[in-house]
Parts: C-alpha cells; sequence; structure tokens
C-alpha cells in the first residue's frame, strides 16, 4: 500500500513531463500554464449557459462563437493519454477540437515513441489551426500529426484507415 501511495504522488507531479517530452518538456509545460488562465474567459459562457439550464430553455450553440475559447488538457490527463495510446498501440487515431494542440502533442509523442501511427485532428477554427501548428512545428511531431481543417462532419470522411482511437 505504501508503495501504491507513493506512486500516485510520483505520478501527479509528473517529473516536469521530462520523461515524455524531453528537451521540449519545459516548452510544453509553459504553454499548459498558459493555458490554465485561458480558462477565465470560460466564465461568461458557463454562466450563461447554467442560466439556460436553471430556466430551462436550450443553449443555441450554433449562435455562439466558440472559436474564441481555447480549452486544454491538463498534465495528468495528458499523460493518461500517452499511457493509454502506448498500451493500445492503434495505427491511426483521430481527435475532433484541436483548440491549442496540447491533447495532439502528448498522442503524437505517444506515437513517436511507437515508431509508427498517425493522428488526425480535425479544427474548424483558422486561429486555433495557427496556433496548434506552431506548438506542433516546435515540438517535432509534424510526421505524428496532420490537421483536418474544417468541419468535422466533413473532414472525418477523409480518413481512408480504420481508427482505432478517438
Amino acid at each position: 500500500m505504501v508503495w501504491f501511495m507513493g506512486f500516485l504522488k510520483s505520478y501527479g507531479k509528473a517529473g516536469g513531463q521530462k520523461d515524455i517530452f524531453g528537451q521540449h518538456s519545459d516548452y510544453v509545460m509553459s504553454v499548459q500554464k498558459f493555458m490554465k488562465r485561458e480558462y477565465i474567459y470560460l466564465i461568461p459562457f458557463m454562466m450563461r449557459y447554467g442560466l439556460s439550464r436553471f430556466v430551462r430553455r436550450p443553449l443555441d450553440f450554433s449562435k455562439i462563437d466558440l472559436s474564441r475559447y481555447m480549452i486544454a488538457i491538463d498534465s495528468n490527463q495528458g499523460r493518461l493519454l500517452y499511457n493509454m495510446v502506448l498500451s493500445i498501440k492503434p495505427k491511426v487515431l483521430f481527435e475532433f477540437g484541436l483548440s491549442h494542440g496540447i491533447s495532439a502533442l502528448y498522442l503524437g509523442q505517444a506515437l513517436k515513441r511507437l515508431g509508427y501511427g498517425l493522428l488526425y485532428s480535425s479544427e474548424i477554427a483558422q486561429n486555433k489551426i495557427d496556433i496548434a501548428k506552431s506548438h506542433i512545428d516546435k515540438v517535432g511531431l509534424t510526421k505524428q500529426i496532420q490537421i483536418l481543417e474544417g468541419d468535422v462532419l466533413e473532414t472525418i470522411n477523409s480518413i481512408i484507415e480504420p481508427i482505432e482511437f478517438v
């Protein structure tokens, strides 16, 4: 039991993710720190959503510009995705909603470690695509990640291979 508790403590710290990203770990961690500050911009949206739920009226998402909301996973969620890909060993992965590309970095890094596989990541907002591309280039995962620009319902049809991980 003591060993297990020690494992959980070390897993939570994740050592700056150096075991995953190596020389790029400081860069990835700085992007994730920046992303934590981005959540403040979600407060008005969440209040509006909560109010609509309270008065039992559906919120029409088609009238809301979601392109300005940058949502990212944290390092523990990234580590979970990374480990899942390493254990399942899929050849073709699909992600809808690229945002800053943080989850794509973890998935792509797992594919790089495996030595094979491709992540297709779909995004409709051009500003998010541009930011994610810069992160993917900086970490050196352009061979593992292909960004599909456009609506997910259309871009998913361009994938010919069977998708093994979503």
